[in-house]
């Protein structure tokens, strides 16, 4: 399944869906603040959701992008199930 939820709502989201099924869009205010930052700096406020979202689920991270199942033991990138989305603007979502 895919969930789609802002950042403020993020760590309610991970305690509840199941990383290894599920993909997750996270939505980042579109302010300047985020919008010439690396990937690494934007999910910096989430890393601990993910990380106890694997954990909770029966995996563990192998390095700082990828994790895996503990029986199946096929490694996984966090950016294929957690997809970091600046919000659209008024402008954006009349078009």
């Amino acid at each position: 399944m895919e969930y789609k939820v802002k950042l403020a709502d993020a760590e309610e989201l991970f305690k509840k869906c199941n990383i290894f099924e599920d993909s997750v869009v996270v939505e980042y205010p579109n302010i300047p603040e985020y919008w010439f930052v690396s990937t690494q700096e934007m999910i910096r406020p989430i890393e601990d959701f993910i990380e106890d979202n694997i954990n909770r689920n029966g995996g563990y991270m192998i390095d700082e992008w990828c994790f895996v199942h503990a029986e199946e033991q096929k490694p996984r990138s966090i950016l294929n199930c957690v997809h970091l989305v600046l919000e659209k603007t008024n402008d954006e979502e009349g078009k």
